[in-house]
């Protein structure tokens, strides 16, 4: 199933095949759902539900397992092997056994990897009242967006068939499909009008609504579509062939029937690289004759039918991946996909009619209202600078996917030819509880008020989950340590850094405020990467990559992109060990300009810092293709009276802009009416909605901002006087 919005697998057990019935009066049946990403922060039942689910988690998706009220007993990402996976049912069964009721505090187990890689356990308290059976009161669910009033909601369903035209089975995602997308009130005004003004002539339907029904109809996991923008595929998508026609059918019932053909083909790679690298990529073909049925009243669509027949290929993966499906587990390797190699029929079907009464926008804002009552206070950026280097801003998109730029290498800007020099200001030494072979760096942190350093140190395995834990030599990674001191003289003792999910070799770490948002903190680490060695005559064993992370508090860092964020290039030089080694700080070199360093060619005679340069807040963002995309914010109060964008768009792009309350409703003189195309490419440029200085009376009271993106990308944002 493609998840419209990601999810988290949840289970929910009272009783398993072989067990027998706890006496407890309390306990349910048992239950199994998909529970979407936590949206819910009400103070109710329902509300201390999701966020015991979501306080716990080992990662946003794996399997939970609770009680009867609703205590977490076990969390797991991934598997040891296929057998591992019964032995977690198992290993559940017993918890349940032994924690049926939630009558008593329970530590829940957390497992990066079962049984072989256990975490922290999470305490969870007595709960005493049985798990909610629905949401409360009737009310619509808040995972689900609300929606505008007039919206479509299509239903997608695929199935591939083999060569007789028999469905074939449904265990392997590849096979079936299963999805939603939602046809706006302005997509509809086009089409509606395109067919009106055709009368009983055969008239093409706008492109935009055919690229939305082509652009969803796809097997496979979300990440694989064809026109999918995802953040660790940059997929370059070649649409051969969009037309769909319509004509009128004879009856007092205005139905248009539709015809039509696609063909697109979808090539990408993690980090962006082209398909043909040796590394993780996919190609994905999808070629599709439809027919089908519009009923329109008015100016909106009242029902759609739409069936597709045709041919797919898809291969996903990596020559990796492809040796691990071989093996006998297969599980074992599920976090990475599977690999996949399809080449066969398929028959699609959509199916829409208008949003239902409980899903509408000025129903669901009072359910949103509610929610966020006394519970979430707005973010208060005032007048800061808001980059996209996490998800702090943005709470729900669509189209949209964070991207991070890398620095394009420029000059040599220093020969390391001579020593450095060195000097002591004492001789006892202020720290000591690290390795200090490293990059470590110590400043004033200007918003916490005090001395950090940021140094390395060996973290021992089974404390943790190491992606490098399966090489048996390694008993200890090199990872980094935080500690704090008011004096620069007398240190906390030094604490790892949280990266919130599975560990890797980091250090180097390179953190620095960044200068126009000191309230942010990025890091370029070195990730070291065990037993590879490209120049087969170098002595030493190991690549390099410099990686990018972020961080508000200096402790909590966010390792939302993965992918190497400074490249080696083809220098051979730069293909051995501990090359490219990130320096310290991002220097502003130009008006519209950042520069960032590293070190190439280590244990090299032409050992050297090289120069690389990245738009001015341009480490990652907000990026949609021409098909379109949007964003909105958190609820975020601000100071000031306008709206400055650093931007860029092409010629046939553009960003828009619309202010909304937090329940989700348009502003009047601030909605998507009111809000012109902006285009062009600048690092410091006012959004100017229509309706001159409106936006300035909303200083200080929260609203959400949804931006509208085609072949855009925004770095930041930020409200000045």
């Amino acid at each position: 199933m493609k998840s419209v919005v990601a999810g988290v697998s949840l289970l929910l057990l009272t009783t398993v095949v072989g067990a027998q019935s706890p006496a407890s009066p309390s306990a349910r049946p048992p239950l199994a759902l998909n529970m979407l990403t936590p949206l819910m922060r009400s103070d109710d039942d329902e509300g201390r539900l999701f966020r015991s689910i979501y306080c716990s988690k080992v990662q946003p998706q794996g399997t939970c397992v609770l009680n009867s009220a609703g205590q977490v007993l076990a969390w797991v990402l991934m598997y040891d092997k296929n057998q591992s996976v019964l032995d977690f049912l198992d290993h559940s069964r017993k918890r349940y056994e032994a924690y049926p009721s939630g009558e008593e505090a329970v530590a829940a187990e957390r497992y990066m990897r079962f049984p072989s890689a256990q975490l922290e356990d999470f305490q969870e308290e007595p709960k005493p009242t049985a798990i909610v059976q629905g949401h409360l009161d009737a009310k619509s669910c808040l995972a689900q967006p609300p929606l505008a009033e007039g919206t479509l909601t299509a239903r997608v369903f695929g199935r591939a068939v083999d060569e007789q035209g028999e469905f074939l089975g449904t265990v392997n995602q590849e096979h079936f499909a299963l999805d939603r997308f939602e046809v706006t009130p302005a997509m509809q005004d086009r089409l509606t009008k395109a067919l009106a003004d055709a009368g009983t002539s055969r008239v093409r339907i706008p492109v935009d609504f055919a690229r939305l029904c082509m652009a969803y109809a796809f097997l496979g996991n979300k990440d694989s579509g064809p026109m999918s923008q995802v953040s660790v595929f940059r997929i370059a998508s070649d649409v051969k062939q969009c037309e769909f026609w319509a004509r009128k059918v004879d009856g007092t019932t205005p139905v248009w029937r539709v015809e039509g053909k696609t063909e697109v083909v979808g090539q990408g790679a993690q980090g962006g690289r082209a398909a043909s690298a040796p590394h993780f990529g996919l190609k994905h073909e999808v070629k599709l004759t439809w027919e089908g049925f519009i009923e329109i009243d008015g100016d909106r669509i009242t029902r759609l039918l739409l069936s597709a027949n045709g041919t797919e290929k898809l291969k996903w993966g990596s020559v990796g991946l492809k040796a691990q499906a071989e093996t006998d587990d297969e599980v074992a390797f599920l976090p990475s996909g599977r690999f996949i190699d399809m080449e066969c029929g398929v028959r699609y079907g959509i199916a829409g009619e208008p949003v239902g009464e409980e899903n509408k926008l000025k129903e669901a804002g009072a359910l949103l209202d509610e929610a966020f009552k006394g519970l979430e206070e707005p973010l208060a950026i005032g007048g800061r600078l808001g980059l996209f280097v996490d998800d702090r801003l943005i709470e729900q998109s669509e189209g949209v996917h964070l991207v991070l730029h890398k620095p394009i290498p420029r000059e040599i800007a220093l020969q390391i030819d001579q020593p450095w020099e060195k000097m002591k200001l004492q001789e006892k030494p202020v720290l000591t509880d690290g390795a200090f072979d490293s990059l470590n760096v110590a400043f004033w942190d200007t918003e916490r008020k005090q001395y950090v350093a940021y140094y390395r140190d060996y973290y021992p395995l089974g404390e943790a989950a190491y992606v490098a834990a399966h090489y048996d030599s390694v008993k200890f990674n090199r990872d980094i340590k935080r500690a704090t001191s008011d004096d620069f003289v007398d240190w906390t003792k030094g604490e790892w850094l949280d990266y919130g999910g599975p560990r890797e070799p980091l250090y180097t770490i390179a953190i620095t405020p960044y200068f126009r948002a000191p309230h942010i903190l990025v890091a370029f680490p070195k990730r070291f990467v065990f037993n590879r060695k490209k120049i087969a005559e170098h002595p030493y064993e190991g690549l390099s990559d410099g990686v990018f992370m972020s961080s508000r508090d200096g402790r909590h860092w966010n390792r939302r992109f993965v992918e190497a964020f400074i490249d080696h290039g083809p220098d051979r030089e730069n293909w051995t060990e501990r090359n490219p080694l990130p320096t310290w700080g991002v220097v502003p070199t130009g008006p519209a300009e950042m520069s960032v360093y590293w070190v190439e060619h280590f244990r090299h005679p032409t050992n050297r810092i090289r120069r690389g340069t990245l738009r001015t807040d341009g480490f990652v963002s907000a990026h949609a293709g021409l098909p379109g995309g949007d964003f909105l914010t958190r609820p975020l109060t601000f100071a000031g009276q306008r709206l400055v964008l650093n931007y860029a768009t092409s010629a046939a792009g553009s960003v828009r802009v619309e202010v909304l309350t937090p329940r989700g409703e348009a502003i009047p003189r601030l909605s998507l009416e009111g809000a012109p195309e902006l285009y062009g490419d600048s690092v410091a440029e006012e959004y100017r909605w229509n309706s001159k200085g409106e936006i300035a009376k909303w200083a200080g009271k929260p609203v959400r901002l949804r931006f509208h993106l085609k072949d855009a990308d925004v770095y930041s944002l930020c409200f000045t006087p």
